[in-house]
């Protein structure tokens, strides 16, 4: 009998399994990069406008994917071995916490400075690593 039921349970099991989400695989190539820095242009704006109000729900769920996008392009660079961009988005990693944990303290001025500090990071990797080739399309150095 105790056969059947841990049978049971490694067949119920499996089938739960099968239908989780595979992992995201991260940014993998240049058009994947793209798409993630549309994304924190994006989620940048969204902290912007959530710290002027103030909306602590709007702000920590922006630096919370911001953190994730960075965390992603990070790896990105590593993998490239390119150490300044990749010591860039790990500052805007750190940056992001920091507006999160200043958010969530209610210190919506530390918050604001988190964000610049994020920004200046995207400007530093931006001058270093991007070529503009028209107006709104840029490719990676």
């Amino acid at each position: 009998m105790k056969w059947w039921i841990t049978c049971a349970v490694i067949v119920s099991g499996a089938f739960v399994y099968a239908q989780v989400p595979p992992a995201n695989p991260g940014i993998a190539t240049d058009e994947d990069y793209s798409k993630a820095m549309k994304e924190v242009a994006a989620q940048n704006g969204a902290l912007r406008k959530s710290l002027a109000t103030p909306s602590e729900a709007g702000a920590l769920a922006a630096a919370s994917r911001l953190e994730t996008v960075f965390k992603g392009v990070q790896a990105y660079w590593e993998t490239k071995k390119v150490e300044d961009a990749a010591t860039a988005a790990r500052n805007a990693v750190a940056a992001s916490q920091a507006i999160s944990k200043a958010v969530a303290a209610g210190d919506y001025p530390a918050a604001t400075a988190a964000s610049q500090v994020l920004g200046g990071t995207c400007g530093t990797c931006h001058t270093a690593h991007r070529e503009r080739l028209t107006y709104d399309y840029y490719r990676i150095k």
